[in-house]
């Protein structure tokens, strides 16, 4: 357990320094489930006490567990008094990575229609799987658009609204972007352009710059866009890591509380074996939402997985009044 303390203690601090360097960046991803095995090895550490021999050293490490869990809670906690709700249109959105090989793509479709939020992003959602349910979908989202990167990883990004989409983008994504699907939308509060994106995992799955180079991109494309706007996806990034630190220097607001976790959302995360619901208070949270201009998010909740290895999201962007 003492060994559990000292790792856990580094990724703390890993989470709490990761704009230095990327090898900070990719340890402190596991910041929740560093703090979740801090209060359990303090718990047995404790149970302990009255068995070890060493005593002195079991209680060092019983507040080695406490103070570094505290200052990684204190530190990932949100604000506890939240800004004034503004007033304007309020848009609801759902949002889901529904893995490509998700073994009930039934109970995906039943959880989408049951939230009946006005825009809906889903990731890997492969024609393959999901092209039975469009039926149902057109018939509740009459505004679709798609788009299909065909890369090995089934990387295919969705967007359904109840609203008008007045522009989309479907250009190929250029090297130095993350897969990208850009709709405006026409609210009751206004125009709306929604980004759904897709980031490349973490080295070693990728280089340690690719994931800034696709944030470059993406960039690039968010400069060209007058108005307010809503970016959600997989980010395969953390919130306290340093995509979202240059997202919030940018200006943007992130709509997730960062203590609740979307992946893994079962482990093992396999269609052909038995698996269990992870916790989302110790999963890591890479499914993320931002507002940026004169939108505003809240009221972010983290939802169940529906057979994919990743949870899905509901929350509202909350749209101030404007003319087109």
């Amino acid at each position: 357990m003492a060994f559990v303390v000292v790792v856990c203690t580094i990724v703390v601090f890993s989470a709490i320094l990761s704009g230095l360097h990327w090898t900070l960046d990719l340890v402190g991803q596991f910041l929740m489930p560093a703090l979740c095995a801090l209060a359990v090895c303090a718990a047995g550490l404790v149970l302990l006490l009255p068995i070890v021999r060493e005593r002195g050293s079991n209680s060092l490490f019983i507040l080695f567990a406490l103070i570094f869990s505290g200052i990684g809670w204190y530190w990932a906690w949100p604000d506890a008094e939240p800004a004034p709700r503004p007033s304007g249109e309020t848009v609801t959105f759902y949002q889901h990575n529904v893995w490509a090989r998700n073994p009930d793509p039934e109970g995906v479709i039943d959880a989408v229609l049951e939230a009946d939020a006005d825009i809906v992003a889903l990731a890997e959602a492969t024609d393959e799987t999901f092209a039975p349910f469009d039926a149902s979908l057109n018939a509740r989202w009459p505004n679709q658009v798609k788009r299909d990167f065909g890369d090995t990883r089934s990387t295919r990004l969705k967007l359904l609204s109840k609203y008008e989409i007045i522009e989309q983008s479907l250009a190929p994504a250029s090297d130095r972007a993350p897969a990208i699907l850009k709709a405006r939308v026409r609210t009751p509060g206004g125009p709306l352009t929604v980004f759904v994106v897709h980031f490349t995992r973490p080295w070693p799955f990728d280089e340690p710059s690719a994931q800034l180079e696709q944030l470059a991109g993406l960039s690039a494309a968010v400069e060209k866009v007058n108005g307010p706007i809503v970016l959600l996806g997989d980010f395969n990034s953390a919130p306290w890591g340093r995509l979202s630190s240059l997202l919030d220097k940018a200006g943007f607001q992130l709509a997730n509380d960062p203590r609740m976790g979307t992946w893994p959302a079962r482990v093992p995360h396999r269609p052909d074996l038995p698996s269990i619901e992870w916790p989302a208070l110790s999963a890591i949270p890479i499914d993320l939402a931002y507002c940026w201009g004169a939108v505003t998010c809240t009221d972010h909740v983290v939802g169940p997985s529906h057979g994919s290895d990743h949870r899905s999201a509901t929350f509202s962007a909350i749209v101030s009044r404007t003319s087109d």
